[in-house]
């Protein structure tokens, strides 16, 4: 595998680790605890090869892209852009906390 070929594999991680919380929120939901666990876990080590692939393509390519259109065009990526990550912050707290409740 090489450096192009990695934003797939970006996004079929963050694909695997979206499914793998929305199955333990449904087990924990069922009340089964050991496979929510393992879920979570799953989760976790899935989101972690996430990072590790993402970090490796961004410190690897040399090439940058940027948005060059001006005015409302430029605001309104900027308000797309921006909000962007936040769920994925929340919902690895939510896997880390749930982590910790099922103990």
């Amino acid at each position: 595998m090489n450096v192009q070929e990695l934003p797939l594999l970006n996004a079929s991680l963050n694909t695997l680790a979206t499914l793998l919380i929305v199955a333990g929120l449904i087990a924990i939901k069922a009340e089964r605890k050991s496979l929510h666990r393992i879920l979570m876990g799953g989760a976790i080590v899935v989101s972690a090869a996430f990072l590790t692939s993402y970090l490796i393509y961004h410190f690897n390519v040399v090439a940058v892209t940027r948005f060059t259109h001006t005015g409302w065009p430029k605001t309104l990526y900027y308000f797309i852009l921006t909000p962007f990550p936040m769920p994925r912050i929340r919902d690895d707290r939510l896997v880390f906390k749930s982590k910790d409740n099922c103990r």
